[in-house]
């Protein structure tokens, strides 16, 4: 979709542009950086770290063989956004806003972060023949946010944090007359006014969730720009302390932020939101146990990411690309608290921003159009899209996040491995989150123990070899009843399905470990081999059932064994459900299968699942489909004794 742009009301400033030389006296990349010692946080109600010092001990482990830094610096995170962004210049409207080439509109707050996004470029002396589209896209952009009543509808709350990025970055590039109108715009914002999430007699702030940090975050941006605003209403850094007060209850001891039904996406992102605060200068009372909570939540991330630096499935949002992006701004900010007092950690972040840009290449450089999403169907379809999340704004917040990580580069830090790439641990996330991970070898294992039934199923959610797509074999659960959208001719199973077992209760009805989605408890044990991890078995009770699920990582191998008891005696027929990729919406997946094994062949890529006490191997017709693709059943029958099953990455077949 092409539009020709006019720019007729700015002739005569733009003229003055042709023979303007960007001055660099504003130096974006210069932050504040973040102490790397402990502070309590008893005074918010949140007790000590429960992963104090273990990161540190697993980054003592010996080198993996082969291992080598990753030669990318900040370069790499541009040259992802531009070609993106040079596509979305051609979806800008005569007026400045970015019409989303799916759904024929504007969607949102789509437009201020591709503002934000083109101007982090323009910093870098990046599409300077662009120039003149984003500086009309700007000026859209904060008329629009300067009149509550145009732009309530459209997610006000998150425009101001891309619209004060962009206004640093393009303040010493347009001609000065624009900026002046950018700066008389955006501090006529009245927040109370503008955004949604505000409530100015400020006696229930606490109801508000990720919205609100976003605003806060915006608004402390706001100040630290120097853009200003009336003395009349709330705005600024007093905004941000208003609002982030009623904030602190939705933290967890592990540093994670508790968005209604715990999304994983909604820790990351909101996160971000005041880590940016901080970076670009907010010096408030808040600042420092902001800044332990970051600390305790950069920690734990650097071990639920896989090796390739995929993020985890676990509610709304979930497989997008711009889910690695936050791990590469986050990251990059960590690797700069670190750079002097932990080399050794400083570089593993460093490390784990790399990863996580490499990891979102496929859909990113190597699809044509570009895939906001972790699968190949046509972006028109909107497979595995929550209703919200349009082909433009999720793009767009990839490229957006991209950018910041790209400001926070400090490419003095050299790389060193991460803890997943190092492996022999687990993490139980519990009662938030609800979520095991094991990592060793290069394996991951992500286990829900709890699922929010709207998004995903309990039991095994995803097993991930390295090299290899977070789809295949499986990279997330199927619930029955899920919020994204589907391709069409493609559907969710009619029950929630993950790797795990079924059986019938003694009154002939059908039961599930996929479906126990309230009123569970779950217990994790470590399997250890010395000071490795190797396994964990978790025990699920609800009721009077009980679930014994033992996971174990052996090289290459992920070993799995099932057992089910009601009332004490165990279940002697009990079926265990595998999913086998069939497609991603673009390429297809060969299987052969005999009566002990199956080869699932992916993308030139081998995936063995053998068995052994299981019987009637039946791979169903019938079609499921979750956000990454399109997969049938594996259905394995073990008649009596515990189930065993063997998931491998045939050697010789992985991309190294």
């Amino acid at each position: 979709m092409n539009f020709i742009i006019s720019f007729t009301i700015f002739m005569a400033l733009v003229a003055q542009a042709v023979s303007f030389e960007p001055n660099r006296e504003t130096d974006m990349t210069h932050l504040d950086s973040l102490s790397p010692e402990v502070l309590p946080l008893d005074a918010w109600g949140i007790a000590t770290y429960p992963l104090e010092g273990k990161i540190p001990g697993l980054l003592t482990q010996k080198q993996p063989d082969g291992w080598q830094p990753s030669g990318l610096d900040r370069t790499f995170y541009l040259d992802l956004m531009e070609p993106v962004i040079r596509m979305a210049a051609s979806w800008v409207s005569e007026s400045g806003a970015l019409i989303d080439p799916v759904i024929g509109r504007e969607w949102a707050q789509s437009t201020p972060r591709f503002v934000s996004s083109a101007a982090i470029l323009l910093y870098f002396d990046r599409i300077p023949e662009l120039q003149d589209i984003v500086f009309c896209s700007m000026t859209y952009c904060c008329t629009q946010l300067a009149a509550p009543q145009v732009l309530r509808d459209r997610s006000a709350d998150f425009w101001m944090r891309e619209l004060a990025t962009a206004y640093d970055c393009l303040k010493e590039i347009a001609p000065q007359e624009l900026v002046a109108q950018w700066k008389t715009d955006l501090a006529r914002v009245r927040p109370e006014s503008a955004y949604l999430c505000v409530d100015a007699t400020h006696r229930n702030l606490e109801r508000f969730h990720n919205w609100a940090v976003y605003s806060s975050a915006g608004e402390s941006m706001r100040d630290s720009a120097g853009i200003g605003g009336a003395t009349d209403f709330l705005w600024g850094n007093r905004f941000f302390e208003v609002y982030m007060a009623a904030q602190t209850h939705r933290f967890t001891t592990f540093g994670m932020y508790r968005d209604p039904a715990d999304p994983i996406t909604y820790d990351i992102t909101t996160r971000l939101q005041f880590a940016a605060a901080i970076a670009r200068g907010y010096e408030g009372p808040m600042r420092d146990k902001l800044g332990e909570v970051l600390r305790r939540g950069n920690l734990t991330m650097l071990l639920f990411v896989s090796p390739d630096g995929f993020v985890p499935f676990g509610g709304r949002s979930a497989q997008f690309n711009f889910q690695e992006t936050i791990v590469c701004a986050l990251s990059e900010l960590e690797a700069r608290r670190y750079r002097n007092a932990d080399p050794v950690l400083a570089g593993a972040f460093k490390r784990q921003a790399h990863l996580s840009a490499r990891a979102i290449v496929p859909w990113f450089s190597d699809c044509n159009p570009i895939r906001h999403i972790k699968n190949r169907f046509d972006p028109k379809t909107k497979h595995g899209c929550d209703t919200y999340g349009q082909y433009s704004v999720y793009s767009m917040l990839a490229t957006s996040y991209l950018g910041l990580a790209a400001l926070y580069a400090d490419d003095t830090i050299a790389e060193q491995p991460t803890p997943s790439e190092l492996g022999n641990y687990s993490l139980t996330l519990s009662p938030a989150f609800h979520k095991v991970f094991l990592c060793a070898n290069g394996t991951y294992v992500e286990i829900d123990t709890q699922a929010d039934p709207d998004h995903d199923a309990t039991g095994i959610g995803r097993v991930l070899f390295k090299g290899l797509p977070p789809g295949f074999p499986l990279g997330m659960p199927f619930s029955a009843k899920p919020k994204h959208l589907f391709a069409k001719g493609t559907a969710a199973p009619v029950r929630p399905v993950a790797l795990g077992p079924v059986w019938q209760r003694p009154d002939g009805s059908t039961d599930a470990l996929a479906e126990w989605s309230t009123g569970v408890v779950a217990e994790t044990t470590e399997h250890k081999v010395g000071d490795r991890v190797d396994g964990v078995s978790i025990r699920y009770r609800k009721g009077d059932t009980q679930v014994v699920e033992d996971v174990r990582i052996d090289a290459d191998k992920v070993l799995l064994c099932w057992a089910v008891e009601i009332d004490g005696t165990p279940v002697r027929s009990v079926e265990i459900t595998v999913p086998i990729l069939i497609h991603d919406g673009g390429d297809h997946a060969r299987i052969e299968q005999s009566e002990t094994d199956l080869m699932l062949v992916f993308g030139g890529k081998t995936v063995a699942f053998r068995w052994s006490g299981m019987s009637d191997p039946r791979l169903e017709a019938v079609e499921i489909a979750n956000r990454h693709g399109v997969y049938r059943i594996l259905r394995l029958v073990a008649e009596s004794g515990p189930c065993h099953l063997s998931i491998e990455a045939v050697p010789g077949k992985l991309v190294q």
